[in-house]
């Protein structure tokens, strides 16, 4: 490791959402020929997973919070922030989103040479100043995008900076798991009832309406069915219980589920599935379909850009009519029913592509050609 340099990576929570465990999974594969450190504007639950030997700092304590927690932060902000970012001025800084324009405004005050690593769609855009957008279109020396999706995006606004595109990684830890727990019983699985899963935070934009839409839809024709939504709400969001409602509404309540937040356990429920569905309005990318594709499952995804970049023909069906209830459970139905032949160790392999070491290998020495 070359003792003068120093790279210093910003992300926003460590929290289990995409952007930040392919940071996580990059970091614990990395080759980089530098001193490491992250730093983490909140401390979230993979905090503690950073791999040793790499220094770890948080900017805040918790994102939501009562009085208290909101005094620690306005402290921290007053008398800490600024301290810990400084100390880093010599090195160089790699922001894990465009979400986090405070630290691309600091690093281009103090002319710190910065990386930025794309993994949003147009739509997460409008969160930025119009000076904050021309900060992030001129300022950064590499832009690193997670797929051709997002890339694209960061061009059509006009950025005209070196980049590279790096996709998402399988993750190792999904990927070596061979001991699950069987949860089956909790949601009344029979032997001939086909397991669709959907995996995400319960948002407008994975789409849980649709979710739902689609399994009215499909019970008006089978009823060997389940639907498993795996993933929790937003903080002070109450669209799970909308969800809830809807679904019991509907007379839904024998064939769709949501499991909230799982935690760990996330890969047990997975493991449920004999097909896997994606309802999201948009994706940059789509790693549960990568790892629906390892499982050797069939996957019908929504038409939400990025996915497409993993879902071949030959690998599921993208619907050709974006949120089309319909055409969805069509070709559920195909599966369900065996018209379609896929090899399973064929998905396996696709998914293999982005198998986390070969990505890591490319990101490292993307890096180091720049330190």
């Amino acid at each position: 490791m070359s003792a003068s340099k120093h790279i210093v990576f910003f992300t926003p929570t460590l929290n289990r959402t995409g952007s930040e465990i392919v940071l996580l999974n990059l970091l614990q594969n990395n080759t980089i020929d530098a001193h490491i450190s992250i730093v983490t504007k909140y401390k979230g639950e993979l905090f503690n997973k950073i791999p040793k030997g790499i220094n770890k700092q948080f900017l805040y304590t918790k994102q939501y919070g009562g009085l208290l927690s909101k005094l620690i932060n306005k402290y921290r902000e007053l008398f800490v922030v600024s301290r810990i970012l400084k100390k880093h001025l010599n090195a160089t800084w790699y922001i894990n989103t465009m979400i986090l324009p405070d630290i691309l405004e600091f690093a281009e005050t103090h002319q710190v040479k910065t990386i930025i690593h794309l993994h949003e769609l147009k739509q997460m855009y409008v969160a930025l100043s119009e000076i904050q957008l021309k900060r992030l279109m001129n300022y950064p020396e590499l832009i690193i995008a997670n797929s051709k999706a997002s890339a694209i995006v960061y061009k059509d606004f006009g950025g005209k900076k070196n980049m590279e595109i790096v996709y998402p990684s399988l993750n190792e830890e999904f990927k070596n798991k061979t001991d699950f727990n069987d949860f089956k019983s909790q949601f009344n699985i029979k032997s001939t009832d086909f397991v669709w899963v959907m995996c995400g935070t319960i948002d407008k934009n994975k789409n849980p309406f649709l979710f739902i839409d689609i399994a009215l839809e499909l019970k008006k024709q089978k009823e060997n069915f389940k639907m498993i939504w795996i993933g929790g709400k937003p903080d002070k969001s109450d669209i799970d219980t909308v969800c809830l409602n809807k679904v019991s509404e509907l007379g839904l309540n024998n064939w769709v589920y949501f499991t909230g937040n799982v935690g760990s356990k996330y890969y047990d429920y997975f493991k449920l599935a004999n097909g896997f569905i994606l309802t999201s309005e948009f994706e940059s990318f789509s790693m549960a379909s990568l790892e629906a594709l390892f499982l050797g499952l069939p996957v019908v995804a929504n038409n939400c850009l990025g996915v497409n970049e993993v879902v071949e023909d030959k690998f599921g069906y993208v619907v050709k009519n974006k949120n089309d209830s319909s055409e969805f459970v069509n070709k559920m139905i195909e599966y369900m029913n065996d018209e379609i032949s896929f090899n399973k160790d064929e998905l396996k392999q696709r998914a293999l592509k982005f198998d986390v070491k070969i990505i890591a290998s490319k990101w490292s020495s993307i890096i180091n050609a720049m330190l």
